[in-house]
């Protein structure tokens, strides 16, 4: 991978969304209703910052608040997606380029994913376990992120065709698995 290649997606992505509104300061304009202790972190540390402006420190010390893109609002999710790809970008290697990628990925049921790279034969075994019980959250999930990707305009779908292309050829991402090549084919198909 060229330096010149992460410039241009980097530009890219910064074009793309650079007139999204921010989506507001309260609890309920930043995260969805999960737990109310999860919501106020995730305002805490997003409150009056734009993406631009994203705190990289606190999104690779706290998986918490890396894993946070999926859980924000859809309107927040829109805004600091950037935000979480540039800093991607950046900090290759880390749990926020994996936490980045699962939030662009579509869902799948436990019985779809084939492969663990790397993983023992005990690992998959639990790994399986716990993708099994959440299999029945699927539906609700694919909803979800067919929301967040109905968000995107083709410019801004365009921009992240190129964030994982990227990543792809760099293959600096694990998880999930395939999860790259899910989420690219499903943004290709997109109008």
């Amino acid at each position: 991978m060229t330096i010149d290649r992460t410039a241009e997606v980097k530009q890219q992505i910064s074009e793309a969304f650079s007139d999204v509104p921010y989506p507001g300061d309260t609890v309920a304009d930043l995260a969805r209703a999960s737990s109310v202790n999860d919501d106020i972190n995730i305002a805490d540390a997003f409150r009056g910052k734009h993406w631009r402006e994203m705190p990289i420190e606190v999104l690779l010390s706290n998986h918490f608040i890396a894993e946070s893109l999926p859980h924000m609002t859809l309107k927040a999710f829109h805004f600091y997606l950037p935000g979480f790809m540039l800093a991607t970008l950046d900090r290759r290697g880390t749990h926020l380029a994996d936490s980045t990628l699962l939030s662009l990925a579509p869902p799948q049921l436990s019985s779809e994913i084939k492969d663990f790279p790397g993983a023992s034969q005990d690992a998959v075994r639990q790994i399986r376990d716990i993708l099994k019980r959440n299999d029945v959250h699927i539906p609700l999930l694919k909803k979800e992120y067919e929301e967040r990707m109905s968000l995107l305009s083709l410019t801004q779908k365009k921009a992240v065709l190129a964030f994982l292309n990227l990543l792809k050829q760099d293959g600096a991402i694990g998880w999930p698995p395939n999860g790259i090549d899910r989420a690219i084919e499903c943004l290709s198909r997109a109008k």
